[in-house]
This record gives structure tokens, sequence and C-alpha cells, in this order.
């Protein structure tokens, strides 16, 4: 699907000026799928020799685990104010892929039993920014339910699934920054590069 795009993209600009990378970008998105987002921040970067912020060679050079990400994510949630991962959570969720072979959905999801106490997440995990991004999104949910817990159960859900996912969005952006993965020490350096900066805002803006 990519490469038909990128062809048709590379003989429309020849034909046609007014076709921009971001509309191709935007048909791709749409047609292929938003998971091949860093391959088009590949392909159009705008500063491809400036500084990637990338906190995974960091997590694996310091042996950062799935349940690690987990704990970082419970413990920047508790520095906001918010509630701590209930005991249920630590002991039912399915953190990573089960190595015993059964066959699991591993796209990650959040889940609430209803009983005011079983909160669970769903993921198989790999240690690398990107699933640390999905952690923190995933726990947003889980706070979610966790605010409304004593609610009766018509109450416990939100008024759309838009709110749960902007709750999740922001934990996750909130923790993507530069600022915040070298506070965690997960960059050697904070570094004020605008066009490391650019380069950042394109990545999460196609993400």
């Amino acid at each position: 699907c990519m490469l038909m795009y990128v062809g048709l993209y590379t003989k429309n600009m020849e034909k046609n000026a007014s076709i921009s990378k971001a509309q191709f970008q935007l048909i791709c998105w749409v047609t292929c799928g938003h998971n091949h987002g860093q391959t088009f921040l590949t392909l159009s970067c705008p500063f491809p020799d400036a500084i990637k912020v990338d906190a995974t060679p960091a997590m694996k050079q310091q042996g950062w685990t799935p349940k690690k990400m987990f704990e970082q994510s419970d413990s920047f949630f508790k520095s906001l104010g918010l509630i701590p991962m209930p005991p249920k959570f630590w002991e039912k969720s399915m953190l990573e892929k089960p190595s015993d072979g059964r066959e699991v959905v591993c796209h990650a999801s959040a889940w609430d039993f209803y009983n005011r106490k079983d909160f669970r997440i769903k993921q198989c995990t790999v240690v690398n920014m990107d699933d640390l991004i999905t952690v923190h999104h995933e726990m947003g949910h889980i706070q979610y339910f966790l605010q409304y817990k004593d609610q009766p159960i018509s109450f416990r859900d939100g008024a759309n699934p838009g709110f749960h996912e902007a709750i999740g969005d922001v934990m996750a952006l909130s923790v993507s920054t530069p600022k915040h993965l070298y506070k965690i020490k997960l960059l050697e350096h904070l570094e004020d590069n605008i066009k490391s900066d650019i380069n950042y805002l394109m990545s999460i803006a196609l993400d």
C-alpha cells in the first residue's frame, strides 16, 4: 500500500506541484492505517540529520522490563496525586506476551471488572519508547476506571469513547516529551535544538 502511494505521489508531484507531502501522508494514513506514521516520518523527516528523541536505547541499556515500564507509569500518575494501581492490577494483568505458547490478542487494552477492585491491562509489551507511551495511554484508561469505581454501574463509563481516549492521549503526550524523558534518565542530554523539536512535533502529528 505504502509503495503504491509513494509511486503515485512521485508521479503526481512531477505533474502537479500543488500536491504536498502532508496531503500524501494523510491519504496513506487513511488508506493504509496510522501504524505507518513512523515510516512516513522517515520518508519526510524535516531534518533527518538532527538528533532524534528516542528513549529505546537507554531503556535497553538500563535493563528496563515490561513491569518496570508499568511501575514507572504508576509512579507518574501518583506524582499527579492520582490513585495508585490496586494489588489485583499487578496480580491479574497480562503485561507481556505469555512465554508458554498460548495464543493471545496482543492489541493493548484496559479492562474494568466492575467489582471496584479488579482492573487489568492486556498488552504484549516490548521494551521500547513506543510501548512506553502506549503503557501510559492504557494506564490512563485504568485511572479513569478508578476515579468512577464507586459510582453506580450505569455511570462508570465515559460520556462517549472520546473522553477515555482523550485521557489516555493526554498522558501519553505528557510522558513522550524530551523534558520528561530526560527527567526519568532516558535521555542523556536535554537538547535545546529547534530542528530536533520540529522533528519531534512531526512524529507526534503522524502518530
